[in-house]
This record gives C-alpha cells, sequence and structure tokens, in this order.
C-alpha cells in the first residue's frame, strides 16, 4: 500500500500543471462567433460606444463564467480580450 502511495502522488502532481494549461481560457483572446455569444450570454457590466471612420464601436464589459472581458465589436469582427 505504502508503495502504491509513493507511485501515485509524485504522478498525480505531475499531472496538474498539465491539467491548469488546459484550462487557461481566462488568458486567450476570443474572436468571432465566440466572442458573440460572450456578450450575448454574459452579464455585460458596462457599454460604450464611438464613431470612427470606419463605422461604430462598441465596446462592452462582460463577466463570462466568472471572468471579466473587454470586448469589442465592430462592423465586420468581434473580439474579447482578458481583464
Amino acid at each position: 500500500m505504502k508503495l502504491l502511495t509513493t507511485l501515485s502522488i509524485p504522478i498525480l502532481l505531475a499531472t496538474l500543471p498539465v491539467c491548469a494549461a488546459e484550462n487557461n481560457s481566462a488568458r486567450r483572446t476570443v474572436t468571432g462567433v465566440k466572442a458573440e455569444s460572450m456578450i450575448l450570454n454574459g452579464t455585460v457590466i458596462n457599454t460604450l460606444s464611438k464613431n470612427t471612420p470606419y463605422g461604430v464601436k462598441h465596446y462592452y464589459s462582460v463577466i463570462h463564467f466568472g471572468y471579466m472581458w473587454l470586448c469589442e465589436q465592430a462592423t465586420y469582427r468581434t473580439t474579447c480580450h482578458p481583464k
């Protein structure tokens, strides 16, 4: 039993960083349809709209699954960046 415990603890500790790296959704930029669904399905805290030479840009502060995101919606693209 002691041998099993001795072997299983290092294996468990070695797999934790891999699991954490795969669940790293709060550190990457989201674009396209996924970003639009984040705005629609998340909780919008604040909005701002600006006129630019290329059209109107809308900015949203969104809480999505416990993370704060800054989303930018322009005419042809939508992106969300973690805050």
